[in-house]
């Protein structure tokens, strides 16, 4: 790939012919009968170019384009180019590479089309069943309105699993068994764990995949930042952020639509229904039988 610097602003070419055909080309320059004046373009290719200078002619995948200022062009790689020419070259290069990502992020940024994604972003909040539902009824469990369940959920989190383990009275069988097994004598009564369900969706409740954080924050509250930004006045670190950004929205986006889905399937009243089985206090166990019971 080869990106020039025109009158026109910068351009794409893919022909090192193109290169070739420029004014003043030269590929045996002697450095030395020669002052560097400006840096054209820049290349990066998968075969090797020979770089254009007389006393170097070395194979290099990556270079630039550069002019003298007795009108000759050449190529030359960016290390025989630091070496023949110095701090100047250095200089000038780190300024054109400078130059081409700020021009490519500032396209970047004027040919994103906000209003698509803000369209889609408001769609996902709106949906039946959608960003603004499951955030809503996410918030219980996140607030530990259900202390009891929070504590399993926070375990099953923590592990990545989604087997719902409660503790249980063993039985005389059981004990005998572990005793046997770890020639040890157990207390009674003894206490063991078992898993009772599987939960689906629970990765709904991810600290990475808080519907709110992203929707709200990650995407909404960027594209209003963005709407009102000026990108003509946006500093080079600004437009690197939201560049960056920009590239990031479809996943974003991919990623809140994967996360609702998550939640429809944990916020089912059987998928939730198995925690009634860890008990707790009689004010937790009412109020989560009438949060359940108002899930479909």
């Amino acid at each position: 790939m080869i990106t020039l610097n025109t009158e026109k602003g910068l351009i794409r070419v893919d022909s090192w012919g193109d290169i070739q055909d420029l004014a003043g080309f030269e590929e045996n320059l002697d450095p030395s009968d020669h002052k560097l004046k400006e840096i054209l373009g820049n290349y990066t290719f998968t075969e090797k170019i020979r770089c254009g200078l007389s006393t170097c002619h070395s194979p290099h995948n990556k270079g630039y384009i550069v002019s003298t200022e007795d009108g000759y062009t050449t190529n030359i790689g960016q290390l025989c180019g630091a070496s023949y020419f110095g701090v100047e070259f250095n200089t000038l290069s780190k300024r054109f590479d400078r130059f081409v990502t700020e021009s490519e992020n500032r396209a970047t940024l004027r040919e994103f089309d906000i209003d698509s994604v803000q369209q889609q972003v408001s769609e996902l909040k709106a949906q039946e069943k959608g960003a603004n539902w499951a955030n809503s009824k996410l918030s219980p469990f996140k607030q530990n309105k259900f202390p009891t369940i929070s504590k399993a959920l926070s375990s099953m989190i923590k592990t990545r699993s989604n087997q719902l383990i409660i503790t249980v009275k063993a039985t005389v069988q059981e004990v005998e068994a572990i005793e046997a097994a770890q020639n040890v004598t157990l207390e009674r009564p003894h206490y063991v764990e078992r898993p009772v369900a599987e939960i689906a969706g629970l990765e709904a409740l991810y600290d990475e995949n808080d519907i709110r954080e992203l929707v709200v924050i990650q995407l909404e509250s960027n594209l209003n930042q963005l709407r009102d930004a000026d990108i003509n006045q946006l500093s080079y670190q600004d437009l690197e952020k939201w560049a960056k950004w920009v590239r990031e929205v479809d996943s974003l986006v991919s990623k809140a639509t994967q996360i609702i889905l998550f939640a429809r399937v944990f916020l089912i009243r059987e998928n939730l229904k198995p925690f009634d089985r860890l008990g707790g206090s009689y004010d937790e166990s009412s109020a989560f039988t009438s949060y359940i019971k108002q899930l479909k």
